[in-house]
């Protein structure tokens, strides 16, 4: 099988690909200008329906300028959109985790619009993947929807999402999902739009132990504590209670990966949630770093996914 090639266009001087399959890789460009600019990376593999891409920054003007960011897929390639005004002097850079899902709705997957939307949708939604909208009452928190499984896990099951239009990413930091055994709810602040958001979403099942995790051993974070919960070497929650002030908390794993694997998050409550601007991940073979930047004290929740690549 081929592995995946890069392009851009206008607006971008330079763009890489690096550990990249078809599933999971890392993505670094750099701009020219602050125009409207893409950067799309062709599959090796041409996939049965467009496949579900879940991107997360990996240093800190990728999580800052993350409002700007937005990821599309078709059965080729996917496209990382950048919307004008995104930083030119540093490069961006992202891990991306493609997964494939299906036309139909096998699984028996519903969504019902919440108190705090007027619409929901979804399309090529499994119990596993796929792509979901709401459009949010303007200014109205809660529940913007329930997606209810067609399958009941035995352990509440990570969630990762990743907006796939603009607004989606403009409202980064006002959407996060709660995960239960037969559903998860996307949640929205009161700073929402009232206008169609788009995502894509990717189930991981998990545990209730934590079997395969070392204790936490290493943290620069000055923060009044870390935890984790329901996590494995593929996924889990965290959570982090912090300062006011910049810093990070390492996660040892218990298995030692060859390479550096890929690592996405999402949030899980609004604090965490207002955090995405400011929080991005890394890994190495033995860990992985929530890098935090300044911010409140409140209470943050992460969920987390991790995938082997290549060298």
């Amino acid at each position: 099988m081929a592995l995946p090639t890069i392009g851009h266009t206008r607006g971008i001087s330079s763009s890489s690909i690096n550990k990249a399959t078809d599933v999971a890789g890392n993505v670094t460009f750099a701009l020219s200008s602050s125009i409207a600019s893409t950067v799309t990376i062709s599959f090796g593999y041409t996939y049965g329906i467009a496949p579900i891409v879940i991107i997360s920054p990996i240093n800190s003007v990728s999580a800052t300028d993350s409002s700007l960011i937005y990821v599309t897929s078709t059965q080729n390639d996917f496209t990382i959109n950048i919307s004008a005004g995104a930083n030119i002097t540093l490069s961006h850079s992202y891990n991306y985790h493609a997964f494939e899902t299906q036309t139909n709705n096998a699984s028996g997957l519903t969504i019902a619009t919440g108190a705090a939307a007027t619409t929901s949708s979804r399309t090529n939604a499994t119990d596993i993947a796929g792509h979901f909208s709401i459009t949010p009452k303007l200014n109205n928190a809660g529940t913007g929807a329930t997606i209810t499984y067609g399958y009941t896990y035995a352990t509440e099951p990570i969630i990762v999402i990743s907006p796939t239009n603009v607004l989606a990413a403009i409202d980064n930091i006002c959407v996060y999902t709660t995960s239960y055994l037969n559903k998860f709810i996307v949640n929205t602040t009161s700073a929402i739009l009232a206008e169609v958001h788009t995502y894509d979403y990717h189930i991981i099942e998990t545990q209730s132990n934590n079997a395969t995790f070392n204790a936490i051993t290493t943290t620069t974070y000055v923060a009044g504590s870390q935890s984790r919960t329901k996590c494995t070497d593929v996924a889990g929650n965290v959570q982090i209670t912090p300062t006011t002030a910049a810093g990070t908390v390492t996660f040892p794993f218990g298995y030692l990966y060859v390479t550096a694997p890929i690592v996405v998050i999402s949030a899980t409550n609004s604090a965490g949630a207002v955090r995405m601007n400011s929080t991005y991940v890394t890994s190495t073979t033995s860990s992985f770093t929530l890098n935090l930047g300044v911010g409140t004290t409140d209470v943050a929740n992460f969920t987390y996914h991790v995938i082997e690549t290549i060298i």
